[in-house]
């Protein structure tokens, strides 16, 4: 009711509201985020945000969201008075008479008096306030400047430099104060009438509360130029000057005194009005205890209410054709916003799409021949054919054929009453449809699945079908599915327009393709819920915008692609369907309401809005516009906050770009951007509105973390070095003792070794001459002069070659088989039937190879003097010499009685008997082997068959390479 006088008032005579002739209000409540519908103050700041004093507090608008601001010392949250002193500073005040001021995003406690007077001046750069005295504070520092006794007061109003107080002593004073606290006209209300004195031109208006309504004298000079009465009782709420009118806000409504014709108006009946104020736009907006109401200033919607919701829109010939849920098509007419309805479906079922003709005849036949399709009917002089539930979509393909797709299939039907040959023929008859071998003769069935959406190209003769699975394109010549990217493409929506293929994905991304093939994306960033081409013109639209594009500006370039847009109100929560008719824009939404658009769309978007960076902050720290902070490198999030006053949804391109990273798009309610987990580094951020780029930037970085800071990478490096060195130093220098230990014992090892091969050479060289001495002695008893002398001469030169070799650690292998001929020759007279054989193979170079001195002697010796000398008859002895794996292989080979027969006959001869010669042999060839030499020597006692010893064999093997 209170629209519908809005609504009359704005039409006929309201002088303050004929500039706008706007015929709704749009309605501001705790749905759309208001903390509370009771609201008793409004104030329009100098940067266009609307503050609003709530039952829940203090909180300011900028057409999307609403910020409070509250602070804890605060003794109630609800108040009223809203001012902003010259330096941008809130100031507001609390129902129990305290102040506070909003500054950066933050409200301060003023410390002053609680006062049942809750206005308050602001006059330059001085705070007036009524307490039990008269207070001034300097704003900047609020700092107490004056504090003047005064008598009770009940009210204080500031109008201009000027404020007025109240007071009450026999009877009611208006005393009028200066910027210097000084009273400068007084006036004396001896009824206790008076409600508020405002000047008015040279004038003052005198507000009075009578019992049987409101009156208002308006006096020059204190006399009466004219009397208004308002026949109302109700209590004032608000009051003040809007250029020429005079606005009351009372418990029942607004009351208006248009002082220029001198005509007084009431609205907003039986509605609690609390404040009205006058934006820069000259919107009006009304505070009331049901939220507030916003009068738009120009045009911009109409709203035509509608029988049912979820309604469907098309455009036939300017003409506008409305079809719903209850199986109703109906017609506007723009001019007169009535409603015709044509057509009412017997079955009241949903009707998504329709055929249009102007001549009789073309649907009957369709119907006739395939009544599955849908219904039909005429009006005058038009024919129309509704689509049964099942059927998505029908369109005209040629004089001859009609294509449909349903939920099943796709369907060509000849709806032809002459046949004439068409070059559809041959595919229709292969496809025929048939049901239980029944042929259907004027209906073709061609298997794509459940489809979804339709495009015909009459021009080129070819259709596409979006299916479940896939995009299909039929030809004369067949039908195959169409890929992009490799993949199918899962259509929800297709619309055909000069050959150009438009298909909307099921992922809200839009698709133009080429007759040649060639698919483009138009938008990357976009997703519509649906779309449509109306006349020369693309329309899209997801949530509450709406985006448009002439077709023949479209470009292969998807970031050339910028649209226009539009937004509805935040009220209506979503878009069904547009439509363009005469210049119009129509849209339907789930609210049984019809919106009429703007007659020119691009006026809106040409709408400068004003533009303010918040700051930004993280979790730990808030930073002001106009900073550059650093913000530590942890996996906290950043977050930028801006604000546009947007009070009539002219905002419909918002879009940041981070560097120089390409432009991202913003939904149009966004006031805050989250950036998670930047990398290190520097960040400039802009914004583009409605196309144009704001000169405002914020600037900020992300400092490395500290294991990447350069004094921390040169400590890691010093502090690495610093330790390297410390450790290659402790190594060098506990490798320099090491050394030194492992060289004295080195010295020490290779002294004692060289002192026992020396003496065990020493021992071993007497224990030669004592068994040879033996010998000769022998010869000499038995009186054997000749044998005597010879062996003296044989041992005179192998006395003579051992005390040569005994000077040598090493000797050529030549050296020692000759020492060993003349001690085998020594031997062999010694013993009787002794026989030795030498060989030496090829691969030998004895003069070539060096062996230890004297290595082989000590075997050779034992196994005559050990185990040829035991055995009785022939004995034999072998010596053998050949290389084998790069190493030197010695074979002493006998037939004597074996090691352990020896054994046991030394131990029957002589109990204490030591082959002294053989352990001295393994020791030194023990130290040659501490020299990394590798000398072996291994035994091999020779059997019989039966087990009886044959002999023994000794191998030594000596390296080519012997370290000595």
């Amino acid at each position: 009711m209170c629209l519908r006088w809005i609504q009359l008032a704005i039409i006929i005579l309201l002088p303050l509201l004929t500039q706008a002739q706007e015929k709704y209000a749009i309605h501001i409540h705790s749905g759309m985020g208001l903390p509370s519908n009771t609201v008793y103050n409004l104030h329009q700041d100098q940067r266009g945000f609307i503050w609003i004093a709530t039952e829940k507090g203090l909180c300011r608008f900028d057409g999307v969201r609403f910020t409070s601001f509250q602070c804890n010392s605060m003794s109630t949250k609800s108040g009223s008075y809203i001012k902003e002193d010259q330096h941008g500073t809130i100031w507001y005040s609390n129902f129990d008479g305290y102040l506070f001021s909003v500054h950066q995003e933050e409200m301060h406690p003023l410390n002053n008096k609680a006062s049942q007077v809750l206005d308050f001046a602001l006059i330059g750069d001085t705070l007036w306030v009524v307490s039990d005295s008269l207070n001034a504070y300097q704003i900047k520092t609020q700092k107490k400047l004056i504090s003047k006794p005064i008598q009770e007061s009940f009210t204080i109003y500031q109008q201009g430099d000027h404020f007025t107080i109240s007071g009450i002593k026999k009877q009611t004073t208006y005393n009028v104060y200066n910027r210097q606290g000084e009273i400068v006209k007084s006036w004396i209300d001896p009824n206790w009438e008076i409600y508020k004195i405002l000047e008015y031109q040279d004038a003052n208006l005198f507000l009075k509360n009578k019992q049987d309504g409101i009156e208002v004298e308006w006096k020059i000079n204190d006399e009466i130029k004219a009397s208004f009465r308002f026949a109302d009782n109700g209590q004032y709420t608000g009051a003040g000057l809007i250029g020429d009118t005079l606005w009351i806000c009372t418990k029942k409504g607004l009351r208006l005194l248009d002082l220029k014709k001198q005509k007084t108006y009431s609205l907003m009946e039986n509605e609690v009005c609390t404040y009205l104020i006058q934006d820069r736009q000259q919107n009006l907006w009304v505070s009331t205890l049901n939220g507030i109401y916003l009068f738009p200033a120009r045009r911009q919607f109409q709203h035509h209410p509608l029988p049912s919701p979820i309604t469907r829109l098309r455009s036939i010939q300017q003409q506008l054709y409305l079809y719903d849920n209850e199986g109703r098509i109906t017609t506007l007419d723009t001019t007169t916003s009535r409603l015709n309805t044509i057509w009412q479906s017997s079955k009241h079922a949903s009707i998504y799409t329709f055929l249009y003709a102007n001549s009789p005849g073309t649907y009957q036949q369709v119907q006739s021949r395939r009544p599955q399709v849908g219904e039909y009917f005429a009006h005058q002089g038009r024919e129309y054919l509704i689509m049964n539930s099942g059927v998505k979509n029908t369109a005209i393909l040629n004089k001859k054929y009609l294509v449909s797709v349903t939920s099943t299939n796709v369907e060509m039907i000849d709806y032809s009453t002459t046949h004439p040959p068409d070059v559809w023929d041959s595919l229709c008859k292969v496809y025929q449809t048939r049901v239980e071998q029944r042929v259907f003769p004027y209906t073709s069935s061609f298997p794509t699945g459940r489809n979804r959406a339709l495009a015909v190209d009459t021009l080129q003769q070819e259709f596409f079908s979006a299916s479940g699975a896939g995009l299909w394109h039929f030809t004369p010549h067949g039908f195959d599915t169409i890929l992009w990217q490799g993949q199918p493409v899962m259509a929800s929506g297709l619309f055909i327009f000069k050959s150009k293929l438009f298909i909307l994905l099921h992922s809200g991304q839009l698709l133009m393709r080429w007759q040649d093939g060639r698919m483009v994306a138009l938008s990357e960033t976009i997703r519509a819920d649906d779309f449509k081409i109306i006349g020369t013109t693309l329309f899209w639209w997801t949530g509450r915008t709406i985006y448009w594009k002439e077709v023949s500006d479209i470009d292969s370039s998807t970031a050339s692609n910028q649209f226009k847009s539009i937004s509805i109100p935040y009220e209506f929560s979503e878009i069904v369907d547009v439509a363009y008719v005469k210049d119009q824009l129509f849209i339907s939404t789930p609210y049984k309401l019809l919106i009429a658009g703007l007659n020119n769309m691009g006026l809106q978007n040409a709408s400068k809005l004003p533009f303010y960076l918040l700051g930004l902050r993280n979790q730990n720290k808030t930073f002001q516009a106009g900073q550059e902070p650093v913000f530590e490198s942890n996996p906290q999030d950043i977050q930028v906050s801006f604000a546009i006053p947007d009070y009539l949804y002219e905002l419909n391109d918002l879009a940041y770009q981070m560097n120089e990273e390409p432009w991202k798009l913003l939904t149009p309610q966004t006031r805050e951007i989250s950036f998670a987990s930047l990398a290190p580094g520097s960040y400039r951020i802009r914004f583009r509105l409605n196309g144009q780029i704001r000169p405002e930037t914020l600037q900020f970085s992300v400092r490395k973390p500290f294991y990447q800071q350069f004094w921390f990478l040169g400590f890691v490096v010093c502090a690495a070095s610093g330790l390297i060195y410390l450790w290659y130093r402790y190594r060098l220098q506990r490798q320099q003792k090491e050394n030194a230990l492992i060289l004295e014992k080195a010295n020490l090892e290779k002294d004692l070794r060289q002192s026992m091969l020396s003496s065990i050479k020493s021992q071993m060289n007497p224990h030669f001459l004592f068994n040879a001495l033996n010998t000769i002695q022998s010869y000499i008893i038995s009186e054997d002069k000749k044998n005597a002398s010879a062996y003296l001469s044989k041992f005179s030169k192998l006395t003579r070659r051992i005390l040569e070799m005994s000077e040598k650690e090493s000797i050529l292998l030549q050296e020692e088989l000759d020492a060993l001929l003349l001690y085998i020759e020594l031997e062999k007279m010694r013993f009787d039937e002794l026989h030795y054989f030498i060989e030496i193979a090829p691969n030998v170079q004895a003069s070539a190879i060096r062996i230890p001195s004297m290595i082989i002697q000590p075997y050779v010796e034992n196994a005559i003097k050990h185990g040829l000398m035991h055995r009785h008859g022939s004995r034999h002895l072998y010596l053998r010499f050949d290389v084998y794996e790069n190493q030197l292989r010695i074979q002493i080979e006998d037939n004597g009685v074996g090691r352990k027969r020896s054994s046991e006959l030394n131990a029957i001869r002589k109990q204490n008997h030591q082959s002294f010669s053989t352990d001295a042999n393994l020791k030194r060839i023990e130290l040659l082997n501490y020299e990394k030499n590798h000398i072996a020597v291994n035994y091999t006692d020779k059997m019989d068959t039966e087990g009886n010893p044959q002999g023994t064999l000794v191998t030594i093997q000596i390296p080519l390479n012997l370290t000595v």
